[in-house]
């Protein structure tokens, strides 16, 4: 199955990995190219990008205006607003996917995503674009400094923490408008997410979550299976306890008869699974049935 980088870069954000894994460091990586052979290409997380971008945006202004150019935040800001990507893109993706992938719904339910989209089209108007599902978006096309195609660069000192919001929002309508973004689901089982098919539940293999997660619904089935024919046994031991007349608490006499231990009665009548018998006082003495009342029941 074949991926567009656009989903490369929003399955790594959604799961914090990769560029924008949170100790993430500039170095150079082991790849395996479309030849089959392998390489050694640069490893630049997100951070170093933003550091970069803004570093080449200062000395550019300050050639033009012939001065020094401003000092850059330190990195951990940087890492901050890595951070501050992750998580922005991460909280709009969730209300759009709990929104059954509707933009329209998803404005109605979650009106600061409408804020937050709105506000960035007021700073950045430029071209119409349709989308299939929900309202029409506008996004600039033409502005490429950003790392997604959208960048608005300040005077003075750099804030990444805003650029790192403006690009994931930039990367959410991307995202809400390419025609695979129902390909992106989130695993039942792992949680991360992952690019398949329409309605696709769990992982794609190799990682076989979708197995792991048919054989636990398998043993719980079992398992309720199980408690339910146990709950039936002990219910009718209550049941012959009260016919019988047994004379010794029924707690214990219920208890040894399903082989559980006396606690687990009273456990689950708490519960609601077990009805007490009607004729045993809370202290556990019994009160025999007049014997024309047990005649009857029998």
């Amino acid at each position: 199955m074949r991926i567009s980088v656009l989903f490369v870069w929003v399955i790594k954000a959604l799961n914090g990995e990769q560029e924008l894994h949170p100790r993430a460091v500039a170095g150079r990586r082991l790849v395996t190219l479309p030849d089959g052979s392998k390489d050694l290409i640069p490893f630049i997380p997100y951070w170093v990008q933003l550091r970069n971008t803004a570093h080449m945006v200062q000395h550019a202004r300050a050639m033009k205006a012939g001065g020094p150019a401003p000092a850059l935040p330190s990195e951990g800001i940087y890492r901050e607003a890595q951070e501050e990507f992750v998580r922005t893109f991460r909280d709009l993706v969730e209300k759009w996917r709990g929104s059954d992938l509707n933009l329209a719904v998803c404005y109605q339910k979650h009106p600061d995503v409408k804020l937050k989209v709105e506000k960035l089209i007021r700073r950045q108007p430029s071209a119409l674009l349709v989308v299939s599902k929900g309202p029409p978006i506008l996004i600039n096309p033409f502005a490429l400094s950003g790392l997604f195609g959208l960048r608005r660069n300040r005077r003075g000192k750099d804030n990444p923490g805003v650029h790192a919001r403006e690009e994931a929002i930039t990367l959410f309508i991307r995202l809400v408008q390419h025609p695979d973004a129902s390909r992106m689901g989130k695993c039942l089982r792992c949680g991360r997410y992952f690019f398949g098919r329409p309605d696709q539940k769990c992982c794609p293999r190799p990682r076989r979550c979708g197995s792991y997660l048919a054989a636990i619904r398998a043993t719980k089935a079992s398992w309720h299976e199980m408690r339910k024919g146990l709950i039936a046994r002990a219910q009718d031991a209550i049941r012959r306890w009260e016919l019988d007349g047994v004379r010794t608490p029924w707690k214990p006499w219920v208890a040894r008869r399903v082989r559980k231990t006396e606690k687990w009665v009273p456990r689950a009548v708490n519960r609601g699974d077990l009805i007490p018998p009607a004729v045993a006082t809370e202290s556990g003495d019994i009160r025999r049935l007049p014997k024309k009342e047990k005649d009857d029941a029998n």
